[in-house]
């Protein structure tokens, strides 16, 4: 039960964090936003604030891995992962759904041209569920650099749809994203 309730209040300060960087955006520049204003703006304490975060960046990465986890937990919830082949599509599509459905953080990141925080989170994550996963590969190919590979074209087709304002469907747009039979390769 206390633990229910520290977690529950983690999440609303880091929710007024994130809210006050929103807000402040509206009127600065996301370069001349200081940690002093989100404090301020936010209503949380200067340690509280430094217990969760360092930098603005922490605080857009904090929600993109909150939104990241929820996603695969969804995907374990109608995909197979233990396998990295096996339901591809549906894993594919399902990503671009989830994106579709909550694209706030998106455009953000997009907007404030910090699409680095995408790839560096989304192959953290992959290179984490490769290391426990069979992938079916040859011995001739890295899970390391497969993460990679699956990231950075995840990613890119994301942000270009993004881009395009997500006017082609999901459907459309994830079956874009080509995984070659990585069983035939040696």
């Amino acid at each position: 039960m206390f633990q229910n309730k520290v977690d529950l209040r983690i999440h609303h300060t880091k929710e007024y964090v994130y809210e006050a960087l929103c807000l402040l955006l509206k009127k600065f520049k996301y370069q001349k936003i200081t940690i002093s204003m989100i404090i301020k703006k936010s209503g949380v304490g200067r340690t509280t604030f430094y217990r969760h975060f360092y930098t603005k960046d922490d605080i857009l990465l904090d929600k993109l891995k909150g939104h990241t986890f929820a996603l695969i937990e969804r995907l374990n919830n109608t995909c197979d992962l233990s396998s990295y082949d096996k339901d591809i599509d549906k894993k594919v599509k399902l990503f671009f759904q989830y994106w579709d459905e909550h694209p706030e953080i998106i455009n953000l990141i997009i907007s404030l041209h910090k699409t680095q925080l995408l790839y560096s989170t989304w192959t953290s994550v992959l290179i984490d569920m490769f290391s426990v996963i069979d992938m079916g590969l040859s011995l001739n190919i890295s899970k390391l650099y497969t993460a990679h590979f699956a990231s950075g074209g995840l990613t890119s087709l994301l942000i270009e749809w993004f881009k395009n304002n997500r006017k082609d469907s999901v459907d459309f747009i994830s079956k874009h994203f080509y995984i070659p039979n990585i069983h035939k390769l040696t």
